[in-house]
């Protein structure tokens, strides 16, 4: 029982990890009127350039992600008995790969992203 509650506070806990992105949005402060968004990160994998990419339509994206999985997590913490870390772990990793979708300029990136997001949702649902 100790193990279960311990699970479902990180995992509540690790949610709450996204919200990075609004010290992002205080940083780059995209909502003024010149910006049309802002490189955070950017590197290169196998010749492949990958940036991270916000602006106005992704960080909107992002912050419905940061307020959204929360809530799924508080669901889980009060509704779900079984597979509870199993549950978790997938919806921590969708928000990672939800941010990564949402916050990249290159397409065939964004594929991948997209593509890999529907494998945590597939075991999600599927529980």
């Amino acid at each position: 029982m100790k193990d279960r509650k311990l699970i479902k506070k990180v995992g509540l806990y690790g949610s709450f990890i996204i919200l990075i992105e609004l010290i992002i949005f205080y940083i780059f402060d995209l909502w003024s009127v010149y910006s049309i968004g802002k490189i955070v990160f950017y590197f290169i994998i196998f010749d492949l350039c990958w940036s991270l990419y916000v602006d106005i339509l992704s960080m909107i994206f992002l912050l419905l992600i940061a307020f959204l999985i929360p809530l799924c997590m508080l669901y889980i913490m009060h509704s779900i008995i079984l597979n509870v870390k199993f549950l978790i772990i997938n919806i921590i990793i969708l928000q990672l790969l939800l941010f990564f979708l949402f916050s990249t300029l290159n397409l065939f990136i964004f594929y991948v992203f997209f593509e890999s997001v529907l494998i945590p949702m597939a075991f999600i649902i599927g529980n």
